[in-house]
């Protein structure tokens, strides 16, 4: 009699399947669940960016930085001393933190994984900023040492995964430089 209390009957065979099949569904709810919230927190958090973006600070600054560009596009070659324009390069830096942060900050919430990577496509497809990331805001880096130290790797995540379209002026100015220096070379 005692094998006997062992042994599970059919109707409890039953229940047990039952509930493991309704533990089973409540797990694949709460999956649902959560990949939807995820879903609504990114949609949110877009959101708040895309108006970042279309705000009247990032407008100034994304002139400014484009008029410091424009003013002295010249001081991001090597040959020209980085103190050559000082004065102009402390006015812009407020405006150059401001839109390097935006862009970086889509890419620190994709690297610790509360972001997915059309999260931050969709951030850089605001493309007239993006291009003076590259354009202007690196260079200025470069040439007064003020990256910090992870930038140049968020900087390559950048380029690499979103790949920013040159301006059709600096391309053009690109293409002087380098015809210029291959006749240089060549005399």
């Amino acid at each position: 009699m005692e094998e006997s209390s062992y042994l599970i009957s059919r109707f409890d065979q039953v229940a047990l399947l039952i509930t493991a099949v309704g533990t089973a569904f409540t797990a694949l709810a709460a999956f649902l669940s959560a990949n939807e919230t995820r879903r609504t927190v990114q949609a949110q958090l877009l959101s708040k960016f895309l108006d970042d973006y279309s705000s009247q600070p990032m407008l100034d600054h994304l002139h400014a930085v484009r008029q410091f560009y424009d003013k002295v596009m010249d001081y991001l070659s090597p040959e020209l001393p980085s103190f050559a324009y000082k004065d102009e390069v402390d006015k812009v830096d407020p405006a150059r933190r401001y839109v390097k942060h935006y862009f970086f900050k889509a890419q620190i919430l994709k690297n610790a994984g509360y972001v997915d990577e059309q999260f931050v496509k969709t951030i850089c497809e605001q493309q007239a900023g993006f291009r003076l990331l590259f354009s202007a805001i690196e260079p200025l880096e470069e040439k007064e040492g003020l990256k910090e130290e992870n930038d140049a790797e968020i900087y390559n995540q950048l380029r690499v995964h979103y790949k920013p379209t040159e301006n059709p002026l600096t391309e053009l100015l690109r293409i002087l430089k380098e015809r210029s220096e291959s006749e240089k070379s060549k005399a």
